[in-house]
């Protein structure tokens, strides 16, 4: 509390409210079902669903920083397959062809604070091989 060294010895006290900030402390979590391996067939259906990608973040009741987004990592995929971004589901977009390549190795990025709520974002990638 201050005080006031003169004459009278003067002290105040007063109250002082602290506002402890949440922070976007912790990256996304992908699942340990999250798979390292799918085998799929070449003549797949366009648009069908191969996978699901499923992270969690411990900070998700925390001002949106634990909101979980999902991307393809590598831009040279995104001709082949997309992500619904708030599902985590991985979808065929063009038919696949086993003389092209037999293995395709997807990363996908989980990152969190998608409104960039004043914090850094945080992410984690996850790779799955698909052979054709």
């Amino acid at each position: 509390s201050p005080s006031d060294p003169g004459n009278g010895g003067h002290v105040t006290t007063g109250m002082v409210e602290v506002e402890v900030l949440v922070r976007n402390d912790n990256a996304p979590v992908f699942s340990d079902d999250t798979p390292l391996f799918v085998s799929i067939l070449e003549n797949v259906n366009v648009e069908a669903a191969i996978g699901v990608f499923t992270a969690d973040d411990a900070d998700a009741n925390d001002n949106g920083f634990g909101t979980v987004r999902y991307s393809i990592a590598d831009g040279y995929l995104s001709d082949r397959f997309k992500i619904d971004p708030v599902g985590g589901v991985l979808s065929v977009i063009r038919p696949l062809n086993f003389e092209e390549t037999s293995t395709i190795n997807v990363t996908v990025v989980a990152t969190d604070n998608p409104n960039h709520l004043g914090d850094p974002v945080l992410d984690a990638q996850h790779s799955t091989n698909y052979d054709v």
